[in-house]
């Protein structure tokens, strides 16, 4: 057991012993709770989204981009040489829309096409 005094602001020092036995480095947060027993300290990793690529943390979006990982994991593509290959319209029936069509991935250079 290690003593930590508490500053001005309601900081405290966790001693470096423990910082480096759950891996805890400067910028990481902690989550602090309280209970009958006292208080309680947990590291907790917290993931920051920057506000340029917040598009592509929502549901719909990673609902999508789910879909288009099992079209390429089954082999559910139209490989094409080139853009000026692509023609919606022969791609596109009644039961894909050309919201179907997924971006290209890093996974292969390959336009994806729900089946």
């Amino acid at each position: 057991m290690s003593l930590s005094k508490v500053t001005r602001h309601g900081q405290i020092t966790i001693p470096k012993s423990l910082r480096d036995e759950v891996n805890l480095v400067e910028g990481d947060y902690v989550e602090v709770s309280r209970d009958q027993e006292g208080i309680h300290l947990r590291p907790k990793k917290v993931m920051i989204i920057d506000p340029d690529q917040a598009y592509f943390w929502n549901d719909k979006w990673q609902e999508r981009d789910r879909h288009a990982d099992e079209d390429i994991r089954s082999g559910r593509i139209h490989r094409l040489e080139s853009v000026d290959d692509l023609d919606r319209s022969k791609l596109c029936t009644p039961s894909t829309s050309p919201t179907s069509f997924n971006m290209i991935t890093n996974h292969s250079p390959t336009f994806n096409k729900r089946q």
